[in-house]
């Protein structure tokens, strides 16, 4: 007998084989009958901390298909951090690490990738988490009144850190096809008032009643501007962002990715016209020589509308979905091949909570 797979997608048709081959590795036979399903949310992966932690590309490459296998769609690539930069620059190669991904790997992976239907989400994180590319460029890190250097803070009252992080972002955003690209924009300033500079330029640039976080606000809207002008879509991490301490607010077409209850709830940022992706910590964090998925809760109870601090969305339409992260906080904790073990049933307790299909077993 002929097993036939139609969908309205070559997406959809190439999911259908995936179903196919999933059956045969359980046996020789696969039961007669119609099978007719699709994802309930439309994002499902992958999220590796590349700044931190080198993966060479063979190891990405063999999880492009894994991902497809269970029918995820994304790897999200965390680029930079402030333990490396790990992409080749030909326009200031003075930022990579000596371990980084040549562009010919990262075009080689984007084929790999299309291939399987899965998408690569690239990100450089700024204004924070900037150690390595301010190693190179000392004089825009973050100076506060009390002296104190920030070596990963980027200086937003300085023109000359724009000119940077534009440089930067544009070099990229040819390389990627992906429809988004993602800013980062977390874990910056907390203590602005030691940053008289910040409330200095945020009034010269958005008004006299301005503060000093207006400056952060500032620079997440001119990089969404650069990214659209580009034709994609801007994402960023939720944790900067509260309403009311500031005069602005991040613009309502940026993708806010939920990873912890910090600021403004995933109900306020998609009342605020926001799309939100559901990254919390628990299940979906796999830290290096830390914290690791509670799969057991993650498959038995936790739905990708609980967001972290046990809050919901009244329109999960709002919602992208969910991706497993490998955080690399300890690079050394950890080889590649343990981390591979690691997230593998991880990753299948988020293909089935993403997909929606009944469960073949109830725990």
């Amino acid at each position: 007998m002929a097993v036939a797979i139609a969908a309205r997608t070559e997406t959809g048709v190439f999911e259908g084989t995936r179903t196919v081959l999933q059956l045969l590795h359980q046996g020789f036979t696969v039961p007669r009958g119609t099978a007719r399903d699709w994802s309930t949310y439309p994002e499902r992966g992958l999220m590796v901390d590349d700044g931190r932690k080198f993966f060479t590309a063979g190891w990405l490459a063999d999880h492009v298909r894994e991902l497809a296998y269970l029918k995820l769609n994304v790897l999200h690539l965390h680029l930079s951090d402030n333990l490396g930069f790990r992409i080749e620059s030909s326009v200031h190669p003075e930022v990579v690490s000596p371990d980084h991904l040549t562009k010919q790997q990262v075009k080689d992976l984007i084929a790999l990738a299309a291939r399987y239907h899965v998408t690569v989400l690239p990100e450089i994180d700024m204004p924070g988490h900037m150690d390595t590319i301010l190693a190179a460029h000392p004089d825009l890190r973050l100076t506060g009144k009390d002296g104190t250097v920030n070596n990963g803070f980027i200086d937003l009252a300085k023109d000359g850190s724009y000119t940077l992080m534009k440089d930067l972002i544009t070099e990229y955003l040819p390389l990627f096809p992906a429809p988004y690209w993602h800013i980062g924009a977390d874990e910056y300033v907390t203590n602005y008032g030691n940053y008289p500079q910040l409330q200095t330029y945020a009034r010269a640039h958005y008004g006299p009643n301005a503060t000093a976080k207006d400056a952060y606000y500032g620079f997440v809207n001119w990089a969404d501007a650069l990214v659209r002008a580009n034709g994609k879509i801007t994402r960023m991490w939720n944790d900067g962002i509260r309403s009311g301490d500031g005069t602005i607010a991040p613009n309502p077409d940026i993708v806010v990715e939920f990873w912890f209850d910090y600021g403004d709830s995933p109900q306020q940022l998609a009342d605020a016209g926001h799309v939100v992706a559901n990254d919390s910590w628990d299940p979906t964090y796999y830290v290096l020589g830390g914290a690791k998925p509670n799969t057991t809760w993650g498959y038995e109870t936790w739905n990708p509308n609980v967001f972290q601090g046990n809050q919901e969305l009244t329109d999960p339409t709002r919602n992208r979905g969910s991706l497993i992260h490998v955080w690399c906080d300890n690079p050394n904790a950890e080889t590649e091949t343990r981390i591979a073990a690691g997230i593998r049933d991880p990753l299948r307790m988020l293909a089935q909570q993403l997909w929606g299909s009944p469960k073949l077993v109830p725990t």
